[in-house]
């Protein structure tokens, strides 16, 4: 983690922060999404959440898409059964908005690609309220000037249950960044 100086500007990757008087640091990517920097101690932790409630038509659609035939996402009695609330969200489906979290906040045509890890911790309900969070964890440019940021992310139900965590890395090639006017 880097140590920043008070009223510092950092770009950090694409995202550029500004020190805030309370502590802590506020900033915008060129999306125009919000992010903190956790933490007046100086160091950096970019931290980005977004909540959404997962609904009927969310699981029956990724169900659908997916082929899924596991009873868990589509009987109730039979979740119930095995000691479950309900019909469990697929992890397809929490694996996709997790994807979807991180691509949405970095500008369009900037990801060339992504890996990512994920450890389903808990189950996940229709209904529960759900909030994805995602954090700068360390940068890097390999030999041939292709740009690493190390993501983390989690999600937790509305009880702040941790359903999800992991981790990723987005890779920006050295070509894309200077077509795209990034350096």
């Amino acid at each position: 983690m880097s140590k920043l100086t008070k009223n510092a500007i950092i770009p950090i990757g694409i995202f550029v922060f500004r020190q805030l008087e309370i502590g802590g640091y506020m900033g915008v990517n060129e999306k125009g999404m919000y992010h903190q920097i956790v933490g007046s101690d100086g160091t950096t932790s970019i931290m980005v959440q977004e909540p959404f409630i997962v609904t009927e038509e969310n699981v029956q659609a990724s169900i659908a898409l997916g082929l899924d035939t596991n009873r868990l996402h589509q009987d109730e009695d039979y979740a119930k059964s095995l000691g479950f609330k309900g019909i469990v969200v697929p992890e397809a489906f929490l694996g996709a908005r997790v994807s979807g979290f991180v691509s949405r906040n970095f500008p369009d045509g900037v990801i060339a690609r992504s890996k990512e890890k994920t450890d389903f911790i808990r189950a996940c309900y229709v209904g529960d309220t759900v909030i994805l969070r995602l954090w700068y964890s360390e940068r890097y440019t390999d030999t041939r000037g292709n740009e690493h940021i190390l993501l983390n992310f989690s999600a937790e139900n509305q009880k702040r249950k941790t359903i999800l965590e992991g981790g990723c890395v987005v890779t920006i090639l050295k070509s894309l960044r200077e077509k795209l006017g990034m350096g």
